[in-house]
């Protein structure tokens, strides 16, 4: 596991130590794994849905050296609470949120499902309607993708938009 520490670390694949994250658990009483490896690679894949996230939600500013940097953070521009932080710097609220959602992934939540856990099984035109399938018609494993409520708490003044939900044009 290599740590990005805001002076754009090559090969960077996560935003916590093993330190910070221990430290970040343990004053709230999360668990997380006793092995090191198995910490280190719920880490990266933490790393790699909030860096998924500047793509569909956008990060304010832009990556401080686009053409080097393995990771969305750094960034330059970016304003926090009326202060515009520099621009080395990772933010406490990132890490908080790649721990969190440490904790869920080694609780063994998958937030890169494949699906929107909807099976639609009937479609239609005119007068629009759309059925979706229950678990019990897919034997309980309607892969339905979890939310990272709590992550996506920590990240929210990090967003452009400062929204966690979507957005979407209506053209009429």
């Amino acid at each position: 596991m290599i740590v990005e520490d805001g002076t754009i670390v090559a090969g960077a694949n996560s935003f916590c130590t093993l330190i910070d994250a221990r430290v970040f658990a343990d004053a709230r009483g999360l668990t997380l794994p006793t092995d090191d490896t198995e910490l280190e690679q719920a880490l990266i894949k933490a790393t790699d849905y909030v860096s998924s996230l500047e793509n569909t939600k956008g990060y304010k500013g832009t990556r401080t050296d686009p053409a080097t940097q393995e990771l969305p953070w750094p960034r330059k521009d970016v304003d926090l609470y009326g202060e515009t932080l520099d621009q080395n710097t990772i933010p406490q609220s990132l890490k908080n949120a790649v721990v969190s959602l440490t904790v869920d992934i080694t609780a063994g939540i998958d937030f890169q499902a494949t699906q929107d856990g909807r099976l639609i099984i009937k479609e239609g035109v005119g007068p629009l309607q759309v059925e979706y399938a229950d678990t019990s018609m897919t034997n309980g494993s309607a892969d339905v993708m979890a939310t990272p409520t709590a992550a996506l708490a920590f990240l929210q003044p990090l967003f452009k938009y400062g929204n966690t939900g979507f957005i979407q044009s209506v053209i009429r």
